[in-house]
């Protein structure tokens, strides 16, 4: 991985991890979101903001944690699993895009930051994948 790719790959799952950390203390602390429109607090209310009971941008505050931890690791290993992870969350969050537009009719930018950071993370692992295939199949 290259220094850009890694600072780029840090520096979104910072941004990713600022605002799901931001939206997980709302949750927890029983305040209102600070947003300069009322989506963010229909999304914030809505089932797809806590299956289950469990505020889903705490699951955001992990996956942007596991992506910066193996953003600093090093091997194939890690690279394969910090792919994963990446394409897994870009996928999640383009589908809650969809959710926020078409089932819920409002916008949450607090949660459009955390996709934006998520959808950017798959988009770098995928030019990885192709920079690394591309160099293996040099040698």
């Amino acid at each position: 991985m290259s220094d850009v790719d890694r600072k780029a790959s840090l520096g979104l799952s910072g941004l990713g991890l600022a605002a799901s950390g931001y939206l997980t203390y709302v949750h927890y602390a029983g305040v209102r979101v600070a947003c300069p429109t009322s989506g963010c607090e229909r999304v914030q209310q809505s089932f797809y903001a806590t299956p289950h009971g469990v505020p889903l941008s705490l699951f955001g505050v992990l996956l942007f944690l596991a992506i910066g931890a193996l953003t600093l690791a090093r091997g194939s290993r890690v690279r394969v699993l910090q792919i994963g992870l990446a394409l897994a969350g870009g996928t999640v969050a383009v589908y809650l895009v969809g959710v926020q537009l078409v089932s819920l009719g409002a916008t949450c930018l607090w949660c459009l930051t955390t996709d934006v950071a998520l959808v950017g993370l798959a988009g770098l692992a995928v030019v990885r994948l192709v920079a690394d295939s591309r160099r293996e199949s040099a040698s």
